[in-house]
């Protein structure tokens, strides 16, 4: 029997494995690759700004949007304040429609009622309607004489039927018209019992032609009155220059109009006034007889004595209202 030895056991030899080569790569695979990592983190960065970009701008249009909306909330309480301020104003101006009230730079005169103007004041000219001064007493006209330097002042209910121009220095129309007049006038005034009165108001030199110098220059032949404080454009209820007020002996008002007019207007309100009253009314016969003027206390009486009033004869001659 074969001994067998004892010792180190001998092991099986073994192989490993072989394993498959690796590939080697070319220098254009490695620059394509290389490229494809370069766009690759281009396109991850222009995502990412992009995505900054837009959280960005959707913080500041949310910004803008609370911004808007907080001035809308301002817009609305600067409206209910003004609804409120107009409530307060439309009340104040209901309790002063019956004050007297002079427009800016002292033109105008009451925007009053005729109803609530003071005794003497009338209310301010408005062409677009019946003139409510029509049969109101017109009180005293009171200024400084363009040429003595005198105070004076006109009765209008004096028994002295009168023809009123007011003026403004500065008004373009009004320089159109007095040297018109002051040509004109005297070669009538003899003809005719009214009388022409002009007052001046208004005054602003800042505005041209300086009133002083004008009337210097102009030498008017008839009265001019100088309303330095506006004070008879405001008893006249004057509104637009040239202005004009027909008023007959007792000052009550028969005429107001505004605008500048012709010669033979001016001469057709003083033929006017001239006949003015000179018709007797015979109610019992239905009609009417000349005769002179307020002759008649009782009947026949003066046709004045029917205005205001439903007696047949003044469907028949109308002297009023005047027409120019």
């Amino acid at each position: 029997m074969d001994d067998i030895g004892i010792g180190q056991p001998q092991d099986p030899q073994v192989t490993s494995p072989e394993m498959p080569s690796q590939p080697v790569k070319t220098a254009a695979e490695r620059r394509w690759a290389v490229g494809m990592a370069v766009m690759l983190s281009i396109i991850v960065l222009t995502l990412v700004t992009a995505q900054v970009f837009l959280i960005s701008s959707m913080n500041d249009t949310k910004s803008e949007i609370e911004a808007m909306q907080a001035q809308l909330g301002s817009i609305d309480d600067s409206v209910s304040a003004l609804s409120d301020d107009l409530a307060a104003v439309s009340g104040s101006i209901e309790e002063a429609a019956s004050a007297p009230q002079v427009e800016g730079g002292g033109s105008s005169a009451l925007d009053s009622p005729a109803a609530s103007a003071p005794p003497g004041y009338l209310p301010r000219f408005d062409r677009t309607t019946q003139d409510g001064a029509v049969g109101m007493t017109l009180g005293p006209i009171e200024g400084v004489d363009a040429y003595t330097a005198e105070t004076v002042s006109f009765d209008p209910a004096d028994g002295t039927k009168r023809i009123w121009m007011i003026w403004a220095h500065w008004c373009p129309f009004c320089q159109q018209e007095l040297p018109l007049l002051t040509d004109w006038y005297p070669t009538v005034s003899d003809d005719y019992e009214t009388e022409f009165v002009t007052v001046s108001t208004n005054i602003d030199p800042s505005r041209g032609n300086p009133l002083e110098a004008y009337l210097a220059e102009s030498q008017f032949p008839f009265p001019v009155v100088v309303d330095a404080n506006s004070d008879a454009a405001i008893k006249m209820g004057v509104s637009a220059f040239p202005f004009w007020v027909v008023t007959d002996g007792d000052g009550e008002v028969l005429l107001r109009t505004t605008g500048l007019l012709e010669l033979a207007q001016v001469q057709s309100l003083l033929d006017q006034m001239e006949n003015l009253g000179s018709w007797a009314c015979t109610t019992s016969a239905g009609g009417f007889e000349p005769v002179p003027s307020r002759a008649f206390v009782g009947a026949p009486r003066s046709i004045d004595a029917c205005r205001g009033t439903s007696c047949p004869c003044l469907s028949q001659v109308r002297p009023w209202p005047f027409l120019l």
